[in-house]
């Protein structure tokens, strides 16, 4: 075996043995977007089109499709095989520009690109996280050096460069933008070229087809033909509302509930989205320059959360992982200040040079920093942008002409030193000024019972409400600030609705089990009319067992809700962690009762329970119904079946329910209307 051929295995075989390793030491349990990824996969592997999954509207079908392959072979759990193929995937990535530079740079300058990518200790310490990014990784680093080799003087690839920027596109969809410069060097787009319009129309066709596919599968999938999510307003909102600064992003659906209330999230996302944008101009300045910043010199580091936290790993390998994670923390800070500084530099003597092929790399590595400056930001996304810059510095030393070399990099260096410690000194001095200035805003939110009846209508007080899944009987209440000081307040205040017509009143409470045992850190407070009904050290209370508290109501009581901060450790995040749970139920003076129906959530256009008519029916479960009693859909009276004193079923004409939003039913009787919202 020559030289050549012994790198080609080598340097692959180092990178999927590093990873490896680390799976092996550190098995990350997917959590979060990345268990959804993995089901998305399982779905995908049940069937090819994953019909009927529940997260089409907010994931890209790449990742998950590439994964469904290998979890066919039924190799172990999803979640272990999907880790695994991952870490083998990234790890193979070196291989690319080992070989697609062959015969355009030196074998140093290959090796060494590979190397690079091999061994790199941020994306090692990620690459057991089933996450999107990872993937993302894949045609970013092969577009790359397709492009450089174009670039360089070899034929181009149109058809290839269409075909990875719809890959690209699958597994993250503002990829397509990201790396649209690098498609069309690689593809031959280029100034003065020769054929360049020929190669632009097999580059557009090819990704035409891929987007096809995307839109064939998505509707395939879920009823609704379109190339991307419809998450997208929604993800931005939720880096432009309040408490967003702490994190990147905080869940926005207390926003829209207070500002677009009973309004599906998705439709209103994007205008409460420059609402809050004019609202805040200002600071939303600041805010854009930091997540543009501070993330990306996270990627690293800020990507040990996923990989390393005590909460998706198996208990056996928490405490290692917690060393790990004290040792590792500090280097892969530096790690990346290292790697900005020789992009920085690649950058300076890319311009001096007009060498396109780097240029055209910082094109992409900056257009990835800008998207998500505007959007939504987290470290991780920033891993394809590390592997451009790691491209970037072999082609800048290889193509650098060699008497001047020495003084031309010397000089790089000097500019790109003081350019690195700009942008560090910037991303602090603006995530300083953004967190310091993020306030929290009145929210208002409402309490239904199970029955979807609202009793309780309610306003927070210096808190946020932190919950990505809102549940509709069920609301949740935290501290705005992720790290409270003693003595910190968060709470909200809630009034009952037609309190004439309700005979008793429960409110129930709940917090997370994590925070069993925690003595002296907490404590839960509520008052009705300022009369404490409930003073409680949250660590005290049962886990999993809600506290009930009843109600008195011939005051028409105003209940209010207050955590109190003790002695919350810092740096732990509890002001968020601690979610204490909302809920009411009551009983009315008299007249029938409505504790469900059946079912609660419809799709628009889609027949629920379905009669051998071939027409959708409700069913409306109580207590107290008699001969005689309707029910209404958004007003419309339904022909009504009184099953027994319990249940009343009608027919729903398609119309009422073709179209998305919120249905208001009633039952409708010889007494008052009883109303729920499903």
């Amino acid at each position: 075996m020559n030289r050549e051929a012994a790198l080609a295995v080598g340097i692959p075989a180092t990178g999927v043995l590093l990873r490896l390793l680390w799976i092996h030491f550190f098995p990350t349990v997917p959590a979060s977007d990345f268990a959804n990824v993995v089901a998305f996969a399982e779905a995908f592997a049940r069937d090819p089109a994953a019909t009927g999954f529940g997260f089409w509207d907010m994931l890209n079908p790449g990742t998950s499709l590439f994964l469904s392959f290998a979890l066919r072979t039924g190799i172990g759990s999803p979640a272990a095989a999907s880790r695994l193929v991952t870490a083998v995937f990234v790890g193979l990535l070196p291989l690319l520009p080992f070989l697609i530079w062959r015969g355009v740079l030196p074998l140093w300058a290959r090796v060494a690109a590979a190397l690079s990518l091999a061994v790199w200790p941020g994306q090692i310490a990620f690459s057991g996280v089933v996450a999107q990014d990872n993937w993302a990784i894949g045609p970013t680093v092969a577009l790359a050096c397709l492009a450089c080799r174009t670039v360089l003087g070899r034929p181009p690839h149109p058809w290839l460069s269409g075909l990875l920027l719809g890959i690209a596109f699958l597994v993250r969809q503002e990829m397509i933008v990201v790396l649209a410069p690098l498609a069309l060097a690689g593809a031959g787009v280029l100034p003065g070229r020769t054929g360049r319009r020929h190669d632009a129309v097999v580059l557009a066709g090819t990704l035409a087809a891929c987007l096809l596919f995307a839109a064939s599968l998505r509707g395939a999938g879920s009823g609704r033909f379109g190339i991307t999510t419809t998450h997208g307003g929604i993800s931005t909102l939720a880096a432009a509302v309040p408490g967003s600064s702490r994190g990147y992003c905080a869940p926005p659906y207390s926003y829209v509930e207070t500002f677009a209330p009973g309004q599906d999230p998705k439709r209103v996302a994007w205008r409460l989205t420059w609402y809050e944008l004019a609202r805040r101009p200002f600071y939303h300045a600041v805010r854009v320059v930091y997540f543009a910043l501070a993330p990306v010199l996270r990627t690293s580091s800020g990507s040990l959360y996923w990989s390393l936290s005590p909460a998706f790993l198996p208990e056996g390998d928490r405490a290692n992982a917690a060393q790990a994670l004290r040792f590792l923390q500090r280097p892969l800070e530096w790690e990346m200040y290292l790697v900005l500084f020789a992009g920085f530099a690649a950058l300076v003597v890319a311009a001096r040079t007009r060498n396109l092929a780097v240029l055209l790399l910082a094109a992409a590595a900056m257009i990835k920093a800008c998207v998500h400056a505007l959007t939504v930001s987290q470290p991780r996304y920033f891993m394809p942008m590390v592997a451009l810059i790691l491209l970037a510095v072999p082609i800048t030393l290889a193509t650098a002409e060699r008497p001047s070399r020495r003084r031309l990099l010397l000089g790089a260096g000097f500019v790109a030193l003081p350019f690195t410690a700009a942008i560090a000194v910037a991303a602090r001095v603006t995530e300083q000024w953004t967190q310091r200035h993020d306030a929290p805003i009145s929210y208002r939110f409402e309490i239904p019972e199970p029955s979807g009846q609202v009793r309780f209508a309610c306003v927070t007080e210096n808190a946020g409400r932190w919950s990505w899944f809102p549940e509709l009987t069920e609301k949740t209440l935290s501290f705005f600030d992720p790290d409270p000081s003693p003595g910190e307040v968060a709470g909200a205040v809630c009034d009952l609705r037609d309190p004439a017509a309700v005979r008793e009143a429960t409110l129930r409470l709940s917090v997370p089990s994590s925070f069993a045992g925690q003595t002296g850190r907490f404590m839960l407070t509520v008052t009705s009319n300022g009369v404490a009904k409930l003073q409680a050290d949250v660590g005290a209370l049962v886990p999993g067992q809600p506290v009930e508290v009843r109600l008195p109501l011939e005051d028409n009581p105003r209940v209010a809700v207050r955590l109190q901060a003790l002695s919350p450790e810092p740096g732990w995040g509890w002001g968020h962690a601690l979610r204490v749970g909302l809920s009411v139920s009551t009983q009315d003076v008299g007249g029938p009762t409505i504790t469900e129906t059946s079912p609660r959530e419809v799709r628009a256009g889609v027949a629920f329970n379905v009669q051998p008519t071939g027409e959708a029916a409700l069913a409306v479960i109580g207590r107290g119904f008699e001969p005689g009693d309707v029910i209404v859909w958004n007003e419309v009276v339904l022909a009504t079946t009184h099953a027994n004193s319990g249940l009343l079923t009608a027919i729903v004409p398609a119309r009422l329910y073709e179209t998305p939003g919120r249905a208001m039913v009633r039952v409708r009787s010889a007494g008052r209307a009883i109303t729920i919202v499903p």
